[in-house]
């Protein structure tokens, strides 16, 4: 009797594990029909979550028109905050570079010929022997999934190469709207996932998830008061933060981070496949940001801290800044490490030690907490700037996939702590930091 329940169960086991093997046998072999039928088609994913896809495919207009025969310029109607550019087609015996990105590319706040794609073709000249153009291709307040269509556009006008710095636009504006704000993190991550499957991405097509999203009526960050930020003039971002609903900013913080990060990492392996398939080189620089004058947006607690700890950390705080304003640098750490023993995530703290170390001309232990401050003030549009991680993907998609990178930051680091200097505000630099990153940039772009 019991060789017989043996056996029986022996027969379901193996009856499980070939229906098992016959299901994945056939997937497989669906995953690689539709690859094979629609791998053109689906091979970029548009987002790999298909919630904010409107939002990271939002280039709905080409940024060059052809005015007259063979020649294109700029659609500045269709396309405002962009520099004008203008060149031929044919391009002849040049080397043509196409620069793409946000705000920073684009030059902002200061004029065309003091942008980096402007200074990069001098400096591109004067060591070059062959002809050289840069064409800049950057538009303000654009983030990673509008450069997809952006590649696809400079790829018919005979680029040579590519260059992209972008990523302080990631965080933020798209990720307000109400539909993201009430879908669970697990649901996004489950979705990503599944979209490494050709078929997935179909069925998705199929049925038209298109992330459907209002920006004007539903983005709640625009509903709330905010003001201008300026290198000179700092808003109360409490005020900012204390005017939205608890329910918003606790959904906004599990959500964010996951969103911006891999949205701008899947993005980026996108435009390498594109480029790769086209053979044009492609260059990815890291970002710079305003570090030691620009103190963090927002500081804010750990979770768990207590209300008695909360006070006494209020009034060490004080103290600590009055010692500092008096000039005593060593009491001033010596008051900043207790309170970062008492609460290791405020911001605020580790920016007033960085102000200290450097003025006792230790500067890696500044350019540290410099960038401690920065890492840990939460980069939320309209205040972002993009932390550590971001330049760790850009190092760790270069590597994996073979791109051309451009450490920017890295060498910045090398020769100062980047602050008015070369700013004109948190993130946009000035005229000698267009120059210094274009400076960065000509040393190691490969001319034939």
């Amino acid at each position: 009797m019991k060789k017989i329940f043996a056996k029986k169960h022996l027969f379901y086991f193996y009856l499980f594990i070939i229906s098992f093997l016959i299901i994945i046998f056939l997937l497989s072999a669906l995953e690689i029909t539709i690859r094979a039928l629609y791998g053109k088609e689906l091979l970029l994913r548009r987002s790999s979550l298909w919630i904010v896809h409107k939002h990271l495919w939002d280039s709905e207009h080409k940024m060059f028109t052809e005015t007259s025969p063979g020649i294109y310029q700029t659609n500045m109607e269709d396309n405002p905050g962009t520099a004008f550019q203008s060149f031929a087609m044919p391009k002849k015996d040049k080397f043509r570079v196409f620069c793409i990105g946000g705000s920073s590319t684009q030059g902002f706040p200061c004029k065309p010929k003091d942008s980096f794609p402007a200074k990069l073709q001098k400096y591109l000249v004067e060591h070059s022997s062959q002809e050289v153009e840069v064409i800049n291709a950057g538009q303000e307040a654009k983030s990673s999934g509008s450069f997809i269509k952006r590649i696809e556009e400079v790829m018919l006008y005979d680029a040579d190469c590519i260059i992209l710095y972008a990523g302080h636009n990631e965080y933020g504006y798209y990720f307000w709207a109400k539909e993201i704000l009430d879908t669970h993190p697990l649901i996004l991550k489950i979705d990503l996932m599944l979209n490494n499957f050709y078929s997935y991405r179909l069925l998705s097509r199929f049925l038209k998830r298109d992330g459907i999203i209002d920006k004007d009526s539903n983005n709640l960050w625009m509903k709330y008061p905010r003001r201008q930020l300026s290198a000179y003039t700092q808003s109360p971002i409490d005020e900012y933060k204390n005017s939205i609903p608890l329910i918003h900013w606790d959904k906004f913080v599990k959500n964010e981070l996951f969103l911006c990060e891999e949205t701008f990492r899947e993005n980026l392996i996108q435009m390498r496949i594109l480029l790769q398939k086209a053979n044009i080189p492609f260059y990815v620089c890291t970002v710079v940001s305003n570090l030691k004058d620009f103190p963090p947006f927002i500081s804010l607690h750990r979770p768990n801290i207590s209300l008695r700890d909360l006070n006494k950390y209020k009034k060490m705080l004080q103290e600590a800044k009055n010692l500092f304003n008096s000039g005593l640098y060593y009491r001033s750490i010596e008051k900043l490490l207790d309170l970062r023993k008492l609460d290791d995530k405020y911001a605020e703290t580790y920016f007033l030690l960085g102000k200290s170390y450097l003025y006792l001309n230790k500067y890696e232990l500044a350019l540290k907490n410099f960038i401690l401050a920065r890492d840990f003030s939460p980069a939320y549009a309209p205040f972002q700037r993009a932390p550590s991680s971001l330049n760790q993907i850009i190092r760790t998609v270069c590597k994996k996939y073979n791109i051309f990178l451009i450490d920017i930051e890295k060498e910045f680091h090398s020769k100062t702590i980047p602050g008015n200097d070369l700013f004109s505000d948190s993130l946009h630099p000035n005229e000698l930091g267009y120059d210094t990153i274009a400076e960065i940039i000509s040393r190691k772009i490969v001319i034939p």
